[in-house]
């Protein structure tokens, strides 16, 4: 395979004030954290190594102060028993950690976590109206709440215009929705768009530890449209809110679950208001990096040199590519089409559903946050400085 490498200035920014100080030790706090995904959270709080600090971990009421390390290998061994060996990799306890016991919503509650990571099933969302009470900034990535006005949804390289200085709630969309807007976002911006249709291949790990029937996914596609996990709902109603600003646009939805482990695969069709070469798409793709700056000043700490990384091979993107590059936050984008006899433009997006699609996502977005908040104190001190000055 091979990357194209084209990289131009973006012509798409982000805040131009940054705090000069980056946000550091972030001591985060995991509701959900016996679930898949907060799992996977815990695993990359812990070996994480610039800057974030894993906080209280919260699980349901039947793991309270139960062993967590004897928790997470139940739960992991019970996944690799259902699907088989040979497929289901079990994720290994991080050791770093330490010997630590599930803490209680109540002890959440009480904590000084500088910010809490939930991971929690809609049923459960009162709990995190209890955290903000409690005085806590929450980022989420459960559906609890995400399509309310006052309730920003966000993808921080898309949207991140809507986030405050003050926010301390902030949602994050489906896993599928975080790599779809990435991509659009620079299509949207160069030149317009009057119509989606997006066709998604989910890996099973995004059903966390809700098992499927192996029949339904051991070498088959499972169409998950009209189940409960309601995902095509979820898409079409998180892009029309994340693009909220934009002439609205007509967006069909279609979902599978396909037999991979871990990250997603998705097919985009678009139609444009103006027409874009092949060569000019990847340009737009590859000069998108609207948080470099922040990247550079050190402000996140689970991040990546670029959002979008264009693989102009044949065959490519796919979920699992041998001697491949580690996704993380980044979102493989190939099999770029500007000849279709329908629609202007099409191609494949790959998007980790884990590390960028549930949880690097809000912790990024809880970073921009925190990052305004820096700087406003330094605008405000800059400010009494040159009061006290001139009163000399």
């Amino acid at each position: 395979y091979s990357f194209c490498t084209l990289l131009l200035p973006s012509t798409l920014h982000v805040r131009k004030m940054f705090a000069r100080t980056p946000v550091r030790n972030l001591k985060v706090g995991i509701l959900g954290a016996t679930g898949l995904v907060g799992r996977a959270a815990v695993a990359a709080v812990a070996n994480n190594k610039n800057g974030l600090e894993l906080g209280t971990v919260v699980g349901s009421t039947a793991s309270n102060n139960a062993d967590y390390e004897e928790v997470w290998n139940r739960k992991e061994n019970d996944l690799v028993e259902h699907y088989g060996k040979g497929f289901w990799k079990g994720m290994p306890f991080p050791k770093i950690i330490g010997k630590r016991t599930v803490s209680t919503f109540e002890e959440m509650l009480e904590s000084d976590d500088d910010v809490i990571f939930s991971s929690i099933p809609l049923r459960a969302g009162g709990l995190e109206d209890s955290l903000l009470k409690a005085g806590h900034f929450v980022v989420s990535n459960s559906p609890y709440r995400r399509f309310e006005d006052d309730v920003p949804v966000v993808v921080s390289e898309v949207n991140s215009h809507v986030l405050d200085a003050s926010d301390r709630y902030v949602k994050s969309p489906n896993c599928c929705t975080n790599g779809i807007a990435l991509t659009l976002k620079p299509i949207i911006d160069h030149c317009g768009i009057e119509e989606c249709s997006i066709t998604t291949y989910q890996s099973i790990s995004g059903r966390g530890d809700l098992k499927y029937s192996r029949h339904l996914v051991d070498g088959n596609v499972y169409p998950i449209g009209r189940t409960e996990e309601n995902t095509e709902e979820y898409i079409k109603k998180e892009v029309r809110k994340i693009f909220a600003d934009v002439d609205k646009f007509n967006i069909s939805v279609s979902c599978q679950r396909v037999p991979v482990q871990r990250n997603h695969f998705i097919d985009m069709k678009l139609k444009l208001k103006n027409k874009i070469t092949k060569d000019e798409a990847i340009m737009v793709w590859n000069s998108f990096n609207p948080l470099s700056e922040l990247n550079d000043q050190g402000v996140f700490s689970h991040t990546c040199s670029a959002p979008l990384l264009v693989m102009d091979g044949v065959g490519y993107p796919r979920p699992i590519i041998k001697d491949g590059p580690e996704l993380g936050m980044s979102v493989l984008v190939g099999n770029v089409l500007t000849d279709d006899e329908c629609f202007d433009l099409r191609y494949n997006l790959v998007v980790d559903n884990v590390d960028r699609g549930a949880f690097g996502g809000p912790i990024q977005n809880a970073q921009f946050v925190l990052n305004l908040g820096a700087q406003e104190n330094l605008l405000n001190t800059n400010s009494v400085d040159k009061i006290d000055a001139s009163a000399i």
